[in-house]
């Protein structure tokens, strides 16, 4: 990376944490802040061993779901590097169809509750006077809807706006508050649409780009957002979604 470039969105100094490093958009994620200069710690409830690929940052198995104290998980790595200035809200899950209260309630407290406990938490620790940024990964579900998964779609929505909230009540501890909402990435969550040739043939209608989404898509905007070049954004959203929202008519 040349000097200019790297003042522009190099990390270096920066202390990261990723919630939902263990695969999928997070560990692309957490890798690509790892890439630009930051000190990454992820989490997942993936073990260890069974992760697709061995990440090149800090990883720890944990399940917040589980009451495993992420204060303590927090306050860890804010005691042994004196700050933490990067939070990736990446944790999420989908279950489509069902419509039971269980599945409804299990995919708010991934999706929705996790990202809101652990934003407090970050500000709640943060005590410099440096900005610091909590970046959410939302979905274009967030926008419009798609039928049989009322609960990744209200979740993702509420997750939306809750950053806005946010923004405005982290504001005085220069807290920045921003979305990345993908549309179809190539993940876990999306394989067994790829993977069915109509659902493919469908969700590549919609696209302006006729492509899916690689998880690597989403790495850039997450740098920037993390770096200083995104200093006056917050509560706001990228969309990367290779145009499905923009298209207002398919074939």
């Amino acid at each position: 990376m040349s000097k200019y470039l790297n003042s522009l969105f190099g990390l270096e100094g920066k202390v990261a944490i990723v919630v939902g490093a263990s695969r999928g958009i997070g560990m692309s994620i957490a890798e690509g802040l790892f890439n630009a200069g930051a000190e990454v710690y992820g989490f997942g409830r993936t073990k260890t061993s069974e992760l697709i690929k061995t990440p090149k940052f800090e990883y720890k198995s944990v399940d917040f779901l589980k009451n495993e104290n992420i204060v303590n998980e927090f306050s860890i790595i804010k005691k042994s590097r004196g700050s933490i200035n990067i939070l990736v809200n990446a944790a999420g899950i989908t279950i489509p169809n069902d419509s039971s209260v269980d599945s409804f309630r299990k995919t708010f407290k991934t999706n929705l509750y996790l990202a809101y406990e652990s934003s407090i938490i970050f500000a709640e620790l943060k005590e410099d006077s440096s900005f610091a940024s909590i970046i959410n990964i939302t979905s274009i579900g967030a926008e419009i809807g798609f039928p049989n998964n009322p609960a990744y779609i209200a979740s993702k929505a509420a997750l939306k706006n809750m950053t806005k909230g946010l923004a405005i009540d982290f504001a005085d501890k220069k807290i920045r508050v921003n979305n990345i909402s993908p549309g179809y990435i190539d993940t876990a969550m999306t394989k067994d649409s790829l993977l069915d040739a109509e659902k493919k043939k469908r969700r590549l209608n919609r696209m302006i780009i006729k492509r899916w989404g690689k998880t690597k898509d989403v790495v850039g905007a997450s740098i920037f957002l993390a770096s200083d070049s995104s200093s006056y954004m917050t509560g706001t959203d990228i969309t990367i979604d290779g145009g499905w929202i923009a298209n207002g008519l398919t074939e």
